[in-house]
């Protein structure tokens, strides 16, 4: 080991009072592995790292010995063992008995007892504890009655009851407890809402002394109101306006939270305190925080208002701006009782929101309440106040409630590891580690380092398995590792097939509701913990030798049915929840409160088909047509028009019944008669083709009696340089194209890629290696390829139909797949050399091959014919 001061990182000194001991250890431990410490010297680096009171401890722990004479493992156990004692089971039951709701909700209440149920050994008998003590530790005693009542009650069916329970006794408390308001003045014949901007004359600011009474605004006086007082009429002394009195008179008092633009180009200016709230529940205003001048500053939304406004007291606060330089303005504002209210001038700010920067003007006032974003700027920045408003600020308080979900760190599951379970049969398949191109070693040995440090992978010195890595090239220019596994451990895995579940069974648990909501786990696969023996499993090989992955790393053929699996457990009994992998999403459809539709993505390569202009097009087009004619009533009829444009005799001249018989057919086409949801439980089918000037691609259900429904239709035309490619290469791109456009349905399970170039079954084959001597383009298409488990199949050319009629009427215009494809998942435009086929598979071929196999066999008997046949 080198000296310390060329060791890479740093541990600090263990302080048994404020550090966690494991914690500790784990850091400590890849410290030694990252700097490639022995044993011994890793034994004297724990004994001085552990601090005074540490090795105090530590002696004491083995006397009659002397630490020194101990090895790292038992120091580090006695250590242990001491700061984290195995809790003691009948204290830990006895805190679970003893346990009841307070404050918090029924869901929360739940997760506390599964928490405190973790060291209870309750084993197989865990769930009906679970809902032993829900039942007796719930504060509300009808939710208890109700409970109570049921005859076979279960864990989960108990929460279902509570948290329904739960919520309706809310939204009852709710409706009777709604914000009560007093009007103090309302003109004739107009309905006063709670936050509407209705304009009115002024109101006196000393009106508001006596609540509970009706207050005149014209004198001052309670018990009547404007229209029978008897000052109505009269001058004010102070502003020569008639209808109030001197003393209620709000010439020097106005605020200029709302303002209006008018048709003179003086803007007028509305109040929002017609109403008096008698209870404090008020609904918020709706607010957004932007950068102002590099300032962070909170803004009121006020569609009411045209231009965005801030006070001087404002500007100073936030040290936005300069008043020094304020630019002039013939601008006037009108006050809500007619008084103008001259800015003192602009300030031109550069404003930030979302990484959207723009120069914007802010219009300076001497008095005035919080800074008012008008509708200039939600103009600008293309902001809707519904967007924002109650909801903003509970995520706000959600994420600072529990800042660890909302981290930007890898999380990891804590309640289980996981296993990968290896067929009977299984033998062992190591492979030696890829070539990996000059430029990017420096790049893969840092996400390496990275792994490490964050706990994913730890190196070993020996494996039974071991994966080459793919390196995943990302936009910012940085890589991700994946592991290879389709040519080793998944041949032996034994897969877990939990069932996902149809998109009909996720719509029924949100019947009836019109808001919806998305959550994404952050790497969620790479969340889940291994066990120790499936780890070994997972070990890469690499130029720095070999590491295994601690959690479930990607391209493992289980890992999809492990995460749905305990995706399901953990939200089981939560109302109006649905997962899909690491989504709560429904892939493929348009979901609203009316329910499934079919979006205009999936469509648009029909949709946008123009017209054919030859017979070759008018044949593509109804090769498409005969693909799908099973689905169409009448298919021969509607068709009629464009057949007899195929006669011989006929010259081909598109008129009105032609148009109109190539519209009906796309509107059939596009129609749920033809069209089918997406199923997950249903085989997928992705056919793909490519024509001189642009590539299609169909994905389709394949149904048990074996006919193919389309799910959604794609196309574009070839840029100049893609119509240069080889035909080989231009099969092959309308794959990768098809597999990109489509990778919201087609990651993750396994499906069947059809193409009519027989070639393309050898360089993609699923248990194919990379052709080394292949163009650098195919290689790169094959490396991405194996991101996704799938089998390709060759199919004749006339019955290829529907992805030849799309790449011979593409789409013009812009790649299809920007929208819709992230890069960050796959490989990006990589340049490697790969490795060969290897050993065993050219012998597994050979047996297979009946004329080589007779080849072998004469060259090991020697045993040659006289004469070649």
């Amino acid at each position: 080991m080198a000296n310390k001061g060329s060791m890479v990182g740093h541990v600090n000194e263990l302080k048994l009072k404020e550090d966690d001991f494991n914690g500790w250890v784990e850091r400590f431990e890849l410290y030694i592995q990252l700097n490639e410490v022995n044993t011994h010297k890793k034994k004297l680096l724990f004994l001085t790292l552990i601090g005074n009171e540490g090795y105090s401890l530590l002696r004491d722990l083995c006397l009659p010995v002397k630490p020194l004479d101990k090895s790292y493992d038992n120091l580090k156990t006695l250590l242990s063992e001491y700061m984290n004692p195995k809790p003691n089971v009948v204290t830990e039951r006895f805190k679970f008995k003893e346990w009841r709701q307070g404050n918090e909700t029924i869901i929360q209440f739940v997760a506390v007892l599964k928490k405190m149920s973790e060291f209870c050994g309750f084993g197989t008998h865990l769930e009906d504890a679970l809902r032993d003590q829900l039942v007796w530790g719930i504060k509300d005693q009808n939710i208890q009655k109700r409970l109570l009542s049921e005859a076979s009650l279960n864990f989960k069916r108990s929460v279902e009851l509570s948290v329904a329970m739960e919520a309706a006794t809310n939204d009852v408390n709710q409706l009777h407890n709604q914000n009560q308001v007093e009007v103090l003045y309302q003109e004739p014949k107009n309905e006063l809402v709670v936050g509407s901007r209705v304009q009115r004359k002024a109101m006196s600011t000393g009106l508001r002394q006596k609540r509970t009474e009706l207050v005149c605004y014209c004198c001052g006086e309670a018990g009547h109101v404007k229209p029978k007082c008897k000052y109505k009429d009269l001058l004010c002394k102070k502003c020569n306006k008639k209808g109030h009195l001197k003393k209620v008179c709000k010439n020097d008092s106005f605020n200029v939270n709302n303002l209006e633009q008018d048709e003179v180009g003086m803007m007028e200016m509305e109040s929002l305190y017609n109403l008096v709230p008698l209870q404090v529940n008020f609904i918020k205003p709706y607010c957004l925080e932007l950068i102002v001048d590099g300032k962070n500053v909170l803004f009121q939304i006020d569609t009411g208002s045209g231009i965005s406004v801030i006070s001087v007291d404002s500007v100073k606060k936030f040290k936005i701006g300069s008043l020094d330089k304020l630019i002039k303005t013939n601008l006037k504002l009108k006050a809500y009782n007619g008084n103008i209210i001259n800015p003192l001038g602009i300030l031109s700010l550069v404003i930030g929101h979302k990484g959207l920067c723009k120069t914007l003007d802010l219009y300076v006032v001497n008095e005035g309440g919080p800074p008012i974003m008008g509708r200039d700027w939600i103009t600008a920045f293309k902001v809707l106040p519904m967007e924002l408003g109650l909801n903003t600020l509970s995520v706000q308080s959600m994420a600072e409630r529990f800042p660890s979900v909302f981290s930007n760190s890898l999380g990891c599951y804590k309640n289980k590891t996981f296993e990968l379970v290896l067929k009977s049969d299984s033998k062992p398949i190591f492979c030696r580690p890829r070539i990996i191109p000059f430029s990017l070693k420096d790049k893969v040995s840092l996400e390496l380092d990275r792994m490490i440090a964050d706990g994913l992978l730890e190196p070993v010195e020996s494996s039974d398995w071991a994966t080459p890595i793919v390196p995943v090239v990302k936009v910012d220019g940085s890589i991700r590792l994946c592991g290879d596994y389709k040519v080793t451990v998944n041949k032996s895995l034994v897969v877990d097939r939990y069932p996902i579940p149809r998109v009909n069974e996720l719509l029924s648990r949100f019947q009836g509701a019109t808001k919806f909501c998305t959550l994404d786990l952050c790497q969620a696969y790479q969340q889940l913990p291994l066990s120790a023996e499936s780890q070994k499993l997972t070990t890469i090989t690499t130029h720095r030798g070999l590491f295994f992955f601690k959690r479930v790393p990607y391209g493992i053929a289980s890992a999809p049915g492990l995460l749905q699996r305990e995706m399901e457990n953990i939200l089981s009994g939560l109302t109006g929840v649905g997962c899909f992998y690491d989504d709560v999403v429904i892939a493929g459809h348009c979901v609203d409160k009316d329910g499934l539709h079919i979006p205009e993505e999936r469509v648009k390569a029909i949709a946008q088909v123009k017209t054919p202009e030859n017979v070759h097009q008018l044949k593509a087009f109804l090769g498409l047509v005969n693909y799908y004619g099973k689905f169409f009533r009448n298919m021969s009829s509607m068709a009629s028009p464009l057949y007899f444009l195929l006669k011989a005799n006929v010259k081909f001249c598109w008129g009105p019944e032609q148009n109109k018989a190539f519209i009906n057919i796309k509107n059939h086409l596009m129609s749920k008669t033809v069209l089918t949801h997406y199923d997950t439980t249903l085989e997928l089918v992705l056919a793909c083709d490519a024509s001189p000037k642009g590539i299609g691609a169909v994905l389709s259900h394949r149904f048990h009696n074996g006919e193919e429904k389309p799910i959604a239709f794609a196309s574009r035309t070839l840029s100049k340089s893609e119509q240069g490619y080889s035909q080989l290469d231009k099969e092959a791109l309308a794959l990768v194209f098809g597999v990109k456009y489509f990778h919201q349905y087609l990651y993750g399970r396994p499906f069947i890629l059809k193409t009519d170039h027989k070639p393309l079954i050898s360089i993609f084959g699923e248990k194919k290696g990379i052709p080394v001597m292949a163009a650098h383009r195919l290689q790169r298409y094959a490396i991405f390829l194996a991101g996704y488990s799938y089998n390709i199949e060759f199919v004749k050319g006339v019955d290829n139909g529907n992805a030849d009629a799309l790449s011979r009427l593409p789409i013009e215009g812009a790649d299809m797949i920007n929208h819709v494809f992230c890069s960050n998942f796959f490989i990006n435009l990589i340049t490697t050399n790969v490795q060969g086929i290897a050993d065993l598979d050219i012998c597994e071929e050979i047996q297979r091959d009946k004329v080589l196999k007779k080849v072998f066999l004469l060259v090991m008997s020697g045993k040659w014919p006289n004469s070649s046949k």
